[in-house]
């Protein structure tokens, strides 16, 4: 609902991208202020959430993938929140584009509930309107970048806007198994009552196509 967030440093554009069935996130206490400036992960109730899970993800704008996206978006059927971080060259035009180009081949069942946020760092002492404009334009090589990448901080925007009362972490690499999304949503009901402070851990494989 608002233009920036201010997060750890970072500046956030929530819901760069939010398909029709996204329910938008409201933070407490944020009036009418253009730019709301976060000291943490605000504790809401969890009555205040959707009774649904929220698949959370995050990748950088150089790594963002649109043939991994398509794949991800039909093989998860619920909501997805993902954290984008721009570097480089890699600005907020070219985020939408990859994100537009992938929309574009999949009915919308599938990209509804898709929402896209960006973040990139903010220059000390500035607005993030003029960080935006004088973002760095340099490119770090891979080596230093990814050394650098604030996972934490990436994965706590996708965790900020996501909205459902369930969620679950997932790196930008990861496909989950045919039918997961329906099948884990009633053991969560049953096991995750709300206030509970468990948690319900997921194996992975790695599976060669070759």
């Amino acid at each position: 609902e608002k233009k920036w967030v201010i997060y750890n440093g970072f500046c956030i554009r929530p819901n760069l991208h939010a398909g029709r069935n996204v329910t938008l996130r409201s933070l407490s206490d944020s009036g009418n202020r253009e730019t709301v400036v976060l000291e943490g992960i605000p504790k809401d109730e969890a009555e205040a959430f959707n009774d649904d899970l929220t698949l959370l993800t995050h990748t950088s704008a150089s790594a963002l993938d649109e043939n991994y996206l398509s794949k991800l978006l039909i093989n998860w059927r619920g909501p997805i929140s993902l954290a984008v971080l721009l570097q480089g060259e890699q600005g907020e035009g070219c985020v939408r584009e990859k994100i537009e180009w992938t929309l574009q081949f999949l009915p919308d069942q599938y990209t509804a509930q898709l929402a896209v946020h960006i973040i990139f760092e903010r220059v000390p002492k500035l607005s993030c309107d003029r960080s935006s404009r004088i973002r760095r334009d340099d490119i770090l090589a891979d080596t230093v970048f990814f050394a650098s990448y604030p996972i934490n901080t990436v994965r706590n925007v996708a965790r900020l806007f996501s909205a459902t009362r369930y969620i679950v972490f997932a790196d930008s690499d990861y496909l989950f198994s045919s039918g997961f999304y329906y099948k884990i949503l009633p053991i969560l009901r049953e096991n995750i009552p709300v206030g509970s402070k468990n948690a319900l851990l997921y194996r992975i494989f790695e599976i060669d196509e070759e």
